[in-house]
C-alpha cells in the first residue's frame, strides 16, 4: 500500500479531533450527572417547569376547572334570581311560595360543591312542589323526547314536579367569547330560548 497523501492525512487528523471532542463532551456530561447538576432526562422537565412558572396567564388544569366552576355557579345564581323574579307576581298574590336554597352536587372533575336551586310550592287546593335543581356542569348529551341527542351544552338544570321533568341547558355562544344562553328542551325534543312565557308554559305543563 502507498503512503497516505496529504489530503488523507488531513482527513484522518480531523476525525481524530472529532473523536476527542466527543469523548470530552461525554466525560463532562457524565461528571455533571454524578455531581447532581444535570440529572439524566431531567433537563427538559426543568426547562418546561421554568417556562411554566415564568409564563403569564398559564393556568394549571385545577385552576382552569375552578374558574369554570365559579362561572357555572355565578350563572346558576343569576338564573335562579331571574326565575324567582318571573314568579314574583304569583307569590305576591298568595298563589305560590318561592324558596331559594342550596343543594349538593357532585361531579367527577369538580368534586362535591354547593349550588343554587329553587323550590316552588303552589298554595292551591292540591299543593304541588316544583324543584329547579342543577344536575351538573358536565353534560355528556341529552336524549330528547323525540329520540335525538342534544350536544354542546355546558351545564344542565332540571325542573321537576312529581314524575314530570323539563330540562334547561346552558349553552355558551360563541366559545371564543362565551355568553351564557339558557335553552329550554321542549316536550317535542326541540330547544327554545328561555323566556318568561316559555318558563310559565313549562310549569303549566308540569302541573297538569
Amino acid at each position: 500500500m502507498g503512503k497516505p497523501t496529504g489530503l488523507a492525512k488531513e482527513q484522518r487528523r480531523t476525525l481524530d479531533r472529532l473523536r476527542g471532542v466527543r469523548g470530552i463532551e461525554r466525560s463532562v456530561a457524565s461528571q455533571a450527572r454524578k455531581r447532581g447538576r444535570v440529572p439524566p432526562m431531567a433537563g427538559k422537565q426543568a426547562l418546561l417547569e421554568k417556562l411554566r412558572q415564568d409564563a403569564p396567564g398559564v393556568k394549571t388544569v385545577e385552576e382552569h376547572l375552578q374558574d369554570r366552576k365559579r362561572e357555572w355557579l355565578a350563572d346558576l345564581d343569576e338564573l335562579m334570581g331571574t326565575l324567582a323574579g318571573w314568579l314574583a307576581d304569583g307569590e305576591h298574590q298568595g298563589l305560590l311560595r318561592i324558596e331559594r336554597r342550596d343543594v349538593e352536587v357532585a361531579e367527577e372533575d369538580l368534586g362535591p360543591y354547593s349550588a343554587p336551586a329553587l323550590s316552588i310550592r303552589t298554595l292551591t287546593a292540591h299543593p304541588r312542589t316544583i324543584q329547579v335543581q342543577p344536575r351538573g356542569l358536565r353534560v355528556a348529551g341529552v336524549i330528547a323526547a323525540a329520540g335525538g341527542r342534544i350536544v354542546g351544552a355546558h351545564g344542565r338544570v332540571d325542573i321537576t314536579c312529581g314524575a314530570g321533568r323539563m330540562i334547561l341547558l346552558r349553552m355558551r355562544e360563541p366559545v371564543s367569547a362565551p355568553i351564557t344562553a339558557w335553552k329550554l328542551v321542549l316536550s317535542d325534543g326541540k330547544m327554545a330560548p328561555l323566556t318568561e312565557d316559555a318558563f310559565s308554559e313549562a310549569l303549566t305543563e308540569l302541573l297538569e
